[in-house]
């Protein structure tokens, strides 16, 4: 009987797992686990409590559908209405500058 060789799959895991998905922060990223609302599967790391990682593959096939229109997305369609209406966040409401 012969036996392969077999690598384990490639993982991605910590901060580069969360930026890769979009999120611009850990916290906004355990929100989103929390709300169980992340796009790709998340299996918890061995021997940690509250680590996760996701499968290279997983996430590369969300780069490639959602790309330019990740999480982080929200950001420039932000800015870019405030450009146009020259209104600002503050304390969740958008207000005309100072």
């Amino acid at each position: 009987m012969t036996t392969k060789n077999i690598s384990p799959p490639a993982i991605v895991k910590g901060r580069e797992l969360y930026e890769r998905l979009g999120y611009r922060s850990e916290r906004s990223f355990l929100r989103a686990r929390e709300a169980k609302i992340v796009a790709i599967p998340l299996y918890p790391t061995p021997g940690q409590s509250r680590g996760v990682y996701a499968l290279a593959r997983d996430v590369a096939a969300f780069e490639r559908i959602h790309g330019e229109f990740s999480v982080n997305a929200n950001k420039k369609s932000e800015t870019s209405l405030q450009k146009q209406t020259g209104l600002r966040p503050k304390g969740g409401k958008m207000t005309p500058p100072d």
